[in-house]
């Protein structure tokens, strides 16, 4: 049985926005806040490339931001407590699906053996002579983190999706078994999604699928065949893992209603 986990970055993995980590370090984080809120407000109209990727350049470039400060700042961007030991599970392959930036994703790939063609983030070069950022040469949005996803499910018997924002994730989600979202958004039916508390949640339910799915035939092929040969006892573990997300996921929407 082969399981992959598709992961965003930006504040599922990361504490705050890759970028805005950054920002701090070069004491411009004020006008950075300017440039994500606009992307966040109009990220159903703003084109990726010619707004928040060159604004980010732009600004960047003002600060002299270099490629050695690139490294060593990523050495520094918070992850949230789980984000370890998520990137370190045995038996399933993980997959970084991000806007944020290569000179960050591409580190955390290399610190936790992450192959290169399991990432999916965008592209900023810095100049050769200066070293100085430059140009993001490809940017990634919603739509290319969807394609990355889609191209690659139907190698898998099951694939888990996790994000954090349903305008920004949930194209790529949606080409995923499992839907996991780390934050319950107001604006969407809670149905669309399985929202979790944290990423010790997805740990567990890898861990949960990987012990029940134990006995099904590992040869390539479609999965619910493969789960007609399920005994009781593993449908048991399966549906009970499953229905206590959905437990997570309404009690968040009840709290929400509330509010």
């Amino acid at each position: 049985m082969k399981i992959a986990l598709f992961l965003d970055v930006d504040k599922t993995l990361t504490r705050e926005f890759i970028q805005q980590e950054y920002a701090v370090k070069l004491a411009c984080e004020k006008e950075y806040k300017k440039i994500e809120d606009a992307f966040q407000q109009n990220a159903a109209q703003l084109d990726y490339s010619s707004t928040f990727g060159e604004k980010i350049v732009e600004l960047f470039k003002q600060n002299k931001f270099r490629r050695d400060q690139a490294r060593s700042f990523a050495t520094e961007v918070r992850v949230y407590d789980w984000t370890p030991q998520l990137l370190r599970l045995p038996g399933v392959d993980v997959y970084l699906v991000s806007s944020g930036p290569n000179y960050y994703v591409e580190y955390l790939a290399e610190k936790y053996n992450i192959p290169h063609d399991r990432i999916c983030c965008s592209i900023y070069e810095f100049d050769d002579q200066t070293a100085v950022i430059q140009k993001c040469t490809f940017p990634v949005d919603k739509f290319e983190k969807a394609k990355f996803v889609a191209k690659r499910k139907d190698k898998y018997d099951l694939t888990i999706g996790v994000g954090d924002s349903p305008e920004h994730d949930g194209l790529f989600l949606n080409h995923c078994t499992i839907q996991l979202m780390t934050r319950p958004s107001p604006d969407k039916p809670i149905r669309d999604y399985i929202y979790i508390p944290d990423l010790n949640s997805v740990i567990r339910l890898v861990e949960g699928l990987s012990q029940s799915l134990v006995s099904v035939d590992v040869e390539q092929g479609p999965l619910w065949p493969k789960l007609r040969t399920l005994t009781f006892a593993g449908w048991g573990i399966v549906v009970g893992t499953l229905l206590a997300f959905l437990t997570i996921g309404l009690a968040i929407g009840e709290e929400l209603g509330k509010r």
